[in-house]
């Protein structure tokens, strides 16, 4: 699913989106330079959210700016702890008092959950109406969704998968650039 659409001989399809963005950081950082990092951040955000979901962010009040400042705050870092915890060694852990000790990144994920939730949600739910009123912009999800409903898609590939690889999408190019930054 993803390696069909993230392949090298797709990328020519995205330039319209990397070119526009490209230009919005350029307008951006002449304007406000001593946002620098902010601005740069938002710019890998604007591309990832509009291969992703076919989403263009133009302002800072855009929901998808805040579903994905949300996530990266909370969530991402959830995600991926730098060490092995507790609760992965000894899964039962999860199901112990938020007090008992080690138990703390399963305490995170607990945090974390209504914000992954909302990046399955709100991209499904704003990609899904879009297709119903044909205004659906080219996106990952949007394909994703075609075919499952022409049945171009696996057998068992379920509205949860398609949701799941869109958040890693995001997630995965995030982490990417927050390390980067």
């Amino acid at each position: 699913m993803l390696q069909k659409y993230f392949g090298k001989d797709k990328i020519l399809f995205h330039r319209q989106t990397l070119t526009r963005e490209a230009r919005v950081l350029v307008e951006n950082l002449v304007t406000k330079p001593q946002n620098r990092d902010i601005l740069l951040m938002r710019f890998s955000t604007a591309i990832i959210i509009a291969v992703s979901y076919g989403h263009q962010i133009t302002t800072d009040d855009d929901p998808y700016l805040k579903i994905a400042d949300d996530v990266c705050r909370l969530a991402v870092p959830t995600l991926s702890p730098p060490e092995g915890s507790l609760v992965q060694l000894f899964p039962w852990l999860q199901h112990f008092p938020t007090w008992f000790p080690g138990t703390y990144h399963a305490n995170r994920a607990r945090e974390a959950r209504p914000f992954v939730q909302q990046l399955y949600e709100y991209p499904y739910a704003d990609v899904k109406r879009q297709l119903a009123n044909g205004t659906a912009k080219p996106s990952f999800l949007a394909t994703q969704l075609d075919e499952l409903q022409s049945g171009e898609i696996d057998p068992g590939v379920t509205i949860e998968h398609i949701q799941g690889a869109s958040a890693i999408t995001y997630v995965a190019g995030a982490e990417t650039v927050g390390q980067i930054f």
